[in-house]
């Protein structure tokens, strides 16, 4: 019930994003600063490379999957389980002139393609979108299957541990806690060890590339705009400031993790 509960939120929280936002990049996360981050970060540790067959686990309306993977030679997909949004994501690309990548209505729990059919799958954001951690490990298991050997996979997702500090911080300023979105289900650190223990992945690198971000525009600035009697704004120039400066320490809201599969690897538990 729960599950199904959860499954249902989700459809309707995204069913109303794409109604407001449409072609937006603000459908995918309204604060299109950290957006961009994200995607340069991501750009960065993906490297698509010609010829390699690219996987947006999630893509949501396109914007993420035209930046990381530029028209560069190599073969992209994007899925997403919301058939209104993948129409978005085809009329985006033909507007950025990027019939090169084909967007498909997909679940992350059956994914219609065959074994080892993909060098590179990323996930940005859509793992939390599962409703349970048994749908979440499921996902990982489908993309390990559609995952060749020495493939990668990249998640970059939020995290439980890094909202509980956060908010340990804010809360010491005299902020309110920043609660967890209510149409998801975050990971966590067990989560990361589950996925070693259950698939072929295994972690050859994580960061937290958003900490000082974070620190900025969900501690410093409202702290300061709160004594001006003012409320922060995602879409602000303080945001856009923060999302290009250095990034330093870490907080672990937001975090990728790379993982690379090896079919010598076997799970330890199934």
């Amino acid at each position: 019930f729960i599950e199904d509960s959860r499954r249902t939120l989700n459809s309707e929280f995204w069913k109303k994003r794409a109604r407001k936002y449409g072609l937006n990049e603000a459908l995918g996360m309204p604060d299109i600063y950290l957006n961009h981050r994200e995607n340069r970060i991501l750009r960065a540790r993906v490297k698509p490379k010609k010829n390699e067959k690219i996987l947006d686990a999630g893509c949501a309306n396109g914007h993420t999957t035209i930046y990381v993977v530029p028209p560069n030679g190599a073969k992209v997909w994007g899925v997403d389980a919301s058939e209104e949004i993948i129409k978005l994501a085809r009329e985006l690309a033909i507007l950025e002139n990027r019939q090169d990548i084909n967007f498909v209505t997909a679940d992350l729990l059956d994914l219609d393609f065959p074994n080892g059919f993909f060098d590179k799958v990323y996930a940005k954001r859509a793992i939390s979108n599962l409703p349970s951690r048994k749908s979440q490990i499921s996902a990982i298991k489908e993309i390990t299957r559609v995952t060749r050997d020495s493939g990668k996979l990249f998640i970059f997702d939020l995290f439980r541990e890094g909202y509980d500090r956060l908010n340990e911080i804010r809360i010491g300023r005299g902020l309110e806690r920043i609660l967890f979105p209510y149409h998801c289900l975050i990971l966590d650190e067990e989560f990361i060890q589950d996925v070693q223990s259950e698939t072929s992945f295994r972690v050859v690198r994580s960061e937290d590339p958003s900490a000082t971000y974070y620190l900025l525009t969900r501690v410093i600035f409202p702290k300061i705009l709160k004594k001006l009697g003012k409320q922060p704004k995602p879409n602000s120039l303080l945001n856009k400031v923060a999302s290009i400066l250095p990034n330093s320490g870490s907080l672990g809201v937001d975090k990728l993790y790379v993982f690379e599969k090896n079919d010598a690897w076997e799970p330890t538990y199934r």
